[in-house]
C-alpha cells in the first residue's frame, strides 16, 4: 500500500485529515504523534489558502539577456521530464521533427542509473530511440539549486543550450502546495536563470489546463490564451495551485521580454486510434473505473477535456519550433469538448449500467462504502475527493485560437471526443483494468 492509500484509510478510519506535505520524514512515530495530537480534531477540516500571488516574483536579473534568439532552427534541446508520460513522447518527437541534439535531465544518483531509468521509460511506451546518438543524459534535480547539476556541466548547458522544454513536474493530486512548491514552482526560477546564462535561450513551459479550475473564475467567459493568469483561490488542489504559480511566474517573463511560451494541455488519454498506453494509475482511469463500481456517475454539468497522448505531443513540439509562437499561451484543448453526462451515455452504450445522480450524492455514497472502499478504483483519491466540490469539477470555456493555429499548419487533426473515450474503454478492458459490463 503507497503512503497516499494508508493516509486515505487514515481519514476512513478515524475521520482525521493527514496531509502529505505534514510528514516531513514519514515514519509510524511521527504518523502516531499526529494522529494523537488531532483526536479531538476528529470529522473537522481545519486548513487555510495558501497564497499564491506572493510567490510569483520575477528576479530583475532574467531581464538583462531579453533578446529572442534568432529564428534559426534549435541546435540543442535540454528537455526536462523525460521519464514521465507526455516526457518521452515529447523526447520522440523532439528526435522525429528536429535535427536538434537533446539532453534530458534525470533525476537518479548517477549516470548509469539515469541512463536505465530512462530506457526503461522508454521501452515501456514503445519509443524506438534508446541508443540515439543526438540524445544526452545529465544527473540532476529540479528540486535542488542550479538544477542539482556540478558547475562544469551547468557552464556546457548555459553554453551550449538554445532551447528549454521544461516538462518536469510533481504530479499529485493528494500532496499539498508547500510539498510540491520546490519543483513545481521553485524549478521555474531555476530555468530562467539558465535561460539568462551563456547564449540566449527560448524556454517552452508545460503548464496545464487545471490551473484555470478556480471557483472564483466567471461561468461563461472563455479564458483567453494570452490573458491575465487571474483566479487563483479555490483551486482544487497543492498541484493545481503550484502550476498556477509557475504558470504565473512563466507569464511575468514572458511580459518582461523573455522568448517564452506557456503551453497548457488538458488530461492526457493513450493513444489515439487504439487508446493504448493510457495510464491506469490516474484519475481520468480511475474515476471511469471507480464511477463503474459504484453504479453512478456525477451529473455535474461541464464539459469533458481530454486529447490523445500521440496529439499534444507533437503539437507542443510544433509550437517550440516556430519563433512565431514566442511570446504566447497555447491551450490544448479538444475543439468540440463534450457534456459529461454523454461520457455517461458512451459507458452505457458500452454495456456498463450507471445512474447520473448529483455532484453531493456521488460523493457520499463512495464515502459511506466504509471499509469497503479500499477496494474502489478511486481510493488513492480519497483525501482529495474529500475536499473537492462541484464547482472544482467545472472546465472553464478556454480560447484555443493560438493552438488551433499551429495544429492547422502543421495538419494534425484529433477524432471526436466520444470515439477516444469509446477507444480508452475497450483499451481498459483489454488489459484487464475494466472487468467488461
Amino acid at each position: 500500500m503507497g503512503l497516499a492509500e494508508f493516509l486515505a484509510l487514515i481519514h476512513e478510519r478515524f475521520q482525521i485529515e493527514v496531509s502529505l506535505g505534514g510528514l516531513t520524514n514519514p515514519s509510524v512515530e511521527e504518523l502516531a504523534g499526529l494522529l494523537n495530537s488531532r483526536q479531538h480534531l476528529a470529522g473537522a477540516r481545519v486548513e487555510t489558502e495558501p497564497d499564491l500571488a506572493k510567490d510569483v516574483v520575477l528576479d530583475p536579473r532574467w531581464k538583462v539577456r531579453s533578446l529572442a534568439p534568432a529564428g534559426t532552427p534549435s541546435r540543442h534541446v535540454l528537455l526536462t521530464g523525460a521519464t514521465g508520460f507526455l516526457g518521452t513522447f515529447l523526447l520522440s518527437e523532439v528526435l522525429r521533427r528536429t535535427d536538434a541534439e537533446v539532453t534530458c535531465l534525470i533525476r537518479a544518483p548517477h549516470q548509469k542509473a539515469a541512463e536505465a531509468r530512462l530506457g526503461a521509460r522508454l521501452r515501456r511506451y514503445g519509443h524506438e530511440v534508446v541508443g540515439e546518438p543526438r540524445v544526452h543524459i545529465v544527473t540532476g534535480d529540479l528540486a535542488e539549486p542550479r538544477l542539482g547539476v556540478g558547475d562544469r556541466q551547468y557552464s556546457a548547458l548555459a553554453r551550449e543550450v538554445d532551447n528549454v522544454v521544461h516538462c518536469g513536474a510533481r504530479v499529485n493530486f493528494v500532496y499539498d502546495y508547500d510539498s510540491l512548491k520546490p519543483v513545481n514552482v521553485d524549478s521555474v526560477s531555476r530555468m530562467l536563470d539558465l535561460a539568462t546564462s551563456g547564449q540566449p535561450k527560448s524556454v517552452h513551459f508545460i503548464s496545464t489546463l487545471g490551473m484555470l479550475m478556480s471557483t472564483d473564475r466567471p461561468r461563461g467567459v472563455p479564458v483567453l490564451e494570452d490573458g491575465p493568469p487571474d483566479c487563483e483561490r479555490g483551486l482544487p488542489n497543492g498541484y493545481e495551485q503550484s502550476k498556477w504559480v509557475a504558470d504565473g511566474i512563466m507569464k511575468a517573463a514572458i511580459e518582461s521580454g523573455l522568448p517564452a511560451t506557456i503551453c497548457r494541455p488538458s488530461m492526457l488519454l493513450g493513444e489515439m486510434q487504439t487508446g493504448r498506453l493510457a495510464k491506469t494509475n490516474e484519475f481520468v482511469a480511475r474515476i471511469t473505473k471507480g464511477c463503474i463500481q459504484l453504479g453512478c456517475w456525477p451529473a455535474v454539468d461541464t464539459v469533458v477535456q481530454l486529447l490523445p497522448i500521440d496529439y499534444v505531443a507533437p503539437l507542443i513540439v510544433e509550437i517550440t519550433k516556430r519563433p512565431a509562437s514566442l511570446g504566447h499561451v497555447f491551450h490544448l484543448a479538444h475543439e468540440k469538448p463534450i457534456h459529461m453526462l454523454r461520457v455517461v451515455e458512451v459507458l452505457r452504450r458500452a454495456g456498463y449500467r450507471l445512474e447520473p445522480v448529483s455532484f453531493g450524492e456521488w460523493k457520499k455514497r463512495l464515502m459511506r462504502l466504509g471499509p469497503r472502499v479500499q477496494e474502489n478504483a478511486l481510493f488513492p483519491f480519497l483525501g482529495f475527493i474529500h475536499h473537492l466540490e462541484e464547482w472544482h469539477l467545472s472546465m472553464p470555456d478556454v480560447d484555443g485560437t493560438n493552438a488551433k493555429r499551429v495544429s492547422a499548419e502543421c495538419g494534425l487533426i484529433v477524432d471526436p471526443m466520444e470515439s477516444l473515450i469509446e477507444r480508452l474503454v475497450a483499451y481498459l478492458e483489454s488489459t484487464g483494468f475494466l472487468a467488461g459490463p
